[in-house]
């Protein structure tokens, strides 16, 4: 009686399988376009922020961070945006409707993040600054992706100022 069956069944649970297998190992956001924090173990040895023109880089050299390669940055500052790019998470996704009332109406440009260990990119997203979110910033991993809202958990400290 159930050997007409098992032709059948054998394949469905082989694909039922494989399924599973896809979607436990999946972000729930799509790790192409929610990965924002830094792998742990990495080293981060540069950051460059870019606006428009505007360039700002803060560079380890040694045991000491240089602004622009001229000056010093104080130490705190430092401890606080290295906390901010190992720790941060998703607090929420953007709509696009919302993310065009906030951002794209209001013209807001976007600031550019770049992370290095040595010379190989880490990490690369844009910052949206927005009023309208106290607790974290709009956030992209490319101009066309999706837009999230980020957060340094356990404080409600507003990152996107840091």
């Amino acid at each position: 009686m159930l050997r007409p069956y098992l032709k059948y069944l054998i394949p469905v649970l082989v694909l039922m399988i494989i399924l599973l297998a896809v979607m436990t190992g999946r972000s729930p956001f799509g790790r192409k376009n929610s990965s924002f924090a830094v792998k742990p173990g990495s080293e981060i040895t540069r950051i460059e922020l870019l606006e428009g023109e505007k360039k700002l880089t803060l560079e380890k050299k040694e045991d000491e961070w240089l602004v622009n390669g001229k000056e010093q940055a104080r130490k705190n500052r430092i401890i606080l945006i290295l906390d901010v790019l190992n720790e941060m998470k998703i607090k929420s996704p953007v709509s696009k409707e919302l993310f065009k009332q906030e951002i794209a109406d209001k013209g807001i440009e976007p600031v550019r993040v770049r992370v290095f260990q040595g010379r190989r990119l880490l990490k690369s997203f844009l910052v949206f600054k927005t009023s309208s979110n106290s607790f974290g910033n709009i956030m992209k991993i490319r101009e066309m992706s999706k837009p999230f809202i980020m957060n340094l958990p356990g404080t409600d400290r507003e990152i996107g100022s840091l």
